[in-house]
């Protein structure tokens, strides 16, 4: 992290902000809301947070549209 900082800085000069930066596994971080699947072929997939929070707005709306309530 150290190194990956320094070069960002010092060479590309872009500011790293460490409260969001961290080093990890690609399918263990979250990206713009997806994650990579831990294979030989990675792929792309929905982060969990991500269809959680569409499952409750879609829930919340289809709820409103019903006229029996």
């Amino acid at each position: 992290m150290a190194s990956v900082t320094q070069f960002l800085t010092e060479r590309l000069r872009l500011k790293v902000n460490a409260a969001k930066s961290a080093v990890d596994r690609s399918w263990v971080r979250t990206f713009l809301g997806y994650t990579m699947t831990a294979h030989k072929q990675p792929r792309l997939r929905v982060a969990v947070n991500s269809v959680k929070r569409l499952r409750s707005k879609l829930r919340t709306r289809l709820r409103q549209d019903q006229p029996w309530r």
